[in-house]
Formats: structure tokens, C-alpha cells, sequence
């Protein structure tokens, strides 16, 4: 029987364009091919603290940190913001789950 493995890495550009055109989830671990530097997206999360569902419209992510699984977000009115990759719910209307 004939079978296929899709591999997923950052070097596929249109991979992204893809997710974005037909609403797909991503696993977190693959959660840093949409964190892309200097573009503006929408980003939905989990307060930690109290499990509040929060939406960040038009932010640019400014650093991400791979070992201690967070990355940095520039908003709107220049205020900038640590998130949580694993409290990250969806990113541009893309599902993320674990």
C-alpha cells in the first residue's frame, strides 16, 4: 500500500499561504512558521492568570525566544508584550493545538 509523509519547515514560503486559504490548524510545535518578524497579524490567546480569551489585533512580533517558548509583540500604540507560545490560540484564523 502506497502511503505519503508530509514534512512542514520554514522553507516553504507558500506554506503559509496555503494554511491561510483553507482555515487549517497547526500543531505548536510548528507555531514558528506563522510567527514571522515585522508583519502585522491577529493574535488570540489565554491569559494565564485568569483563563481570559484575549485578541491582539494587527501585532508584529519583534523577537521570538525557542527555549523558553515565548516571543515578544509590538502593539498597535508601541506598548510591547511577551506571550506564551503554548497560551496562543489562533494566529490569523489558524487553530493552534497541542
Amino acid at each position: 500500500m502506497p502511503f505519503f509523509v508530509l514534512s512542514i519547515t520554514p522553507a516553504l514560503p507558500h506554506f503559509r499561504i496555503n494554511l491561510l486559504q483553507m482555515g487549517k490548524m497547526l500543531h505548536l510545535s510548528k507555531i514558528d512558521i506563522l510567527l514571522e518578524r515585522n508583519k502585522p497579524m491577529d493574535i488570540t490567546y489565554t491569559k494565564k492568570s485568569t483563563g481570559e480569551i484575549i485578541e491582539l489585533k494587527q501585532v508584529t512580533v519583534t523577537s521570538i525566544f525557542g527555549k523558553e517558548g515565548t516571543f515578544n509583540v509590538l502593539l498597535p500604540n508601541n506598548d510591547r508584550k511577551t506571550l506564551r507560545k503554548l497560551l496562543v490560540d489562533r494566529i490569523d484564523n489558524i487553530k493552534i493545538f497541542m
